[in-house]
């Protein structure tokens, strides 16, 4: 079992609130797999406009109309930002994603799988919610694993084939003061499919372009409109990376992606939000670590 520590942490004020989060990947190693957090990126939307917010409520607000209840209705420029991602690699590099319009990461997305983290933590330091940040996860699936005929009826066999689950779980609290979706996103390729039809090799550590071939993929909604959930305090599914035994992964990506309201101010919410979440991956009808 592996553990990456994920931190979290919203400034409200002067104040600082940490939020530490762990993150676990369990896989067979016997077999060649890894899976390890390889990538993170961070975004924040917005224009030059002003956004007016009663800081009370949180709710929109206009400052020619007085409020009877005494609360203050405040505006704020929507640039105002301060979010970044700064992550330690296992060979204590430091890198750094600043938040802007567009998406910032880590390291390019055709890099990730050279890119071991070891911790990354999440700095929300802006004003105003608006926020959406991903943490991405390289998986090497299997190698071949031959066994001999032993007879001269029987066949060699591969070991490594069959279907293999992801079991994808994520705990924590306060989700709903701050963020409006949660997604888990993932992307395979598959042996018997696409361009690469072989099983990887042993010292083959990197899919051929930096990047798997999308053979398999989908996403999953924890949290958010359609997900049938407003606060999560438990959520598990579990995935089907190949439904052919013999289309064993070769390399995955996954990506649990975060999503903050787009109105309000971060001091008004009050509170930070916390999660730790799993990730293993089992071959069916084997012995699961």
């Amino acid at each position: 079992m592996k553990k990456m520590i994920l931190v979290l942490l919203a400034f409200l004020g002067e104040a600082v609130l940490a939020s530490p989060a762990n993150m676990q990947t369990v896989v067979n190693k016997d077999s060649g797999e890894m899976l390890y957090a390889c990538n993170a990126r961070i975004r924040h939307p917005g224009g030059e406009e002003l956004e007016c917010v009663n800081l009370s409520t949180g709710e929109s607000c206009s400052p020619e109309k007085a409020a009877d209840d005494g609360t203050s209705c405040v505006c704020r420029s929507r640039s105002n930002w301060g979010d970044q991602i700064q992550a330690s690699t296992v060979f204590n590099k430091t890198q750094i994603a600043m938040a802007g319009p567009d998406w910032a990461y880590l390291q390019p997305m055709d890099r990730s799988f050279d890119n071991k983290l070891s911790e990354i933590d999440i700095s929300l330091g802006s004003e105003r919610l608006g926020a959406e940040y991903a943490i991405t996860f390289c998986y090497v699936g299997p190698k071949e694993m031959m066994k001999k005929k032993t007879r001269p009826e029987e066949q060699d066999q591969d070991l490594s084939e069959g279907r293999y689950q992801l079991d994808v779980s994520l705990a924590g609290v306060n989700y709903g003061r701050s963020l409006a979706d949660i997604r888990f996103l993932y992307s395979c390729d598959l042996r018997s499919s696409g361009q690469q039809l072989r099983p990887r090799d042993a010292n083959d550590l990197i899919p051929s372009g930096g990047l798997p071939e999308d053979d398999a993929g989908s996403e999953v909604q924890i949290l958010g409109a359609g997900s049938g959930s407003s606060e999560v305090s438990f959520s598990k599914t579990s995935i089907f990376l190949n439904t052919d035994f013999v289309q064993v992964p070769r390399f995955c990506v996954f990506e649990f992606r975060f999503k903050e309201l787009s109105k309000g101010f971060r001091d008004a919410v009050g509170k930070s939000t916390n999660f730790s979440g799993k990730l293993r991956i089992c071959k069916q009808g084997g012995s699961c670590p």
